[in-house]
């Protein structure tokens, strides 16, 4: 019980500080002052203390609103914290050690970062996919949660050479790049935890999710966030794959 509350604890501290990082302009602030930055309200600008920024606890004591000027506090910094601590349930249900929960909730936190930054910007981190990679193949070389950690490499460049063939031909007949390279890490990154013979199947769902992310906005002849419907697949996924 005790684990199951410190992994949730720790899940949602986590959604918490994706949700800030994200709300952030990532025109006008670098990567360090998006990570350093401390927590202010988006209308008074006043800093937040300790007991404003518990997750989940604070938003729903305090009505949502900032404790000084009454203002409305984002939604989605509650539902990041939310998604945050199912995702964690999720995890609990595994069948595997404490700390290769742990490096889950920790992938799951970059996949969701991922997701949501690509949805809303239509961009993907290089940092964030690097990161799931390295704990991906750092968790697959001590533990094998996944595969064998040369399977991790293989996967990985597998799908980072599918990704970029598949554009390759396409920009060949179209004349223009139908996906960013920010799209070939975060396959490559995701492939690297996951293995090389879910690659086809991640790639099927993941296009499928984003045409409907595409039907639903109405904008299939525009960019799509492809990298938001491949992360998606990756966490629908997982547990058929532990």
């Amino acid at each position: 019980m005790i684990i199951n509350f410190t992994l949730f604890a720790f899940a949602i501290s986590l959604g918490s500080f994706l949700g800030t990082t994200l709300n952030r302009d990532c025109k006008t602030l670098d990567l360090r002052q998006k990570l350093t930055k401390p927590s202010s309200c988006d209308q008074c600008l006043r800093h937040l203390s300790w007991f404003e920024i518990i997750p989940l606890i604070s938003f729903i004591v305090l009505g949502g609103k900032c404790y000084t000027c009454r203002s409305k506090i984002i939604r989605e910094y509650f539902f990041i914290e939310l998604l945050m601590g199912l995702l964690s349930l999720e995890v609990m249900l595994f069948s595997v050690s404490f700390y290769e929960k742990v490096l889950l909730i920790i992938i799951f936190a970059f996949l969701l970062f991922q997701i949501l930054l690509d949805y809303k910007e239509m961009m993907l981190s290089s940092h964030a996919s690097l990161a799931i990679l390295v704990l991906g193949l750092l968790m697959n070389l001590i533990f094998q949660t996944f595969n064998h950690p040369i399977e991790s490499v293989l996967s990985a460049s597998i799908g980072f050479l599918l990704l970029y063939s598949i554009n390759y031909i396409y920009r060949s007949f179209a004349h223009k790049s139908g996906m960013g390279d920010g799209d070939y890490i975060f396959f490559a990154s995701i492939s690297c935890v996951a293995g090389y013979f879910t690659i086809p199947l991640i790639l099927c769902l993941g296009s499928a999710i984003t045409i409907f992310i595409g039907m639903i906005h109405g904008n299939l002849s525009k960019e799509m966030p492809f990298g938001t419907g491949l992360g998606i697949a990756f966490i629908i996924l997982v547990p058929f794959l532990i």
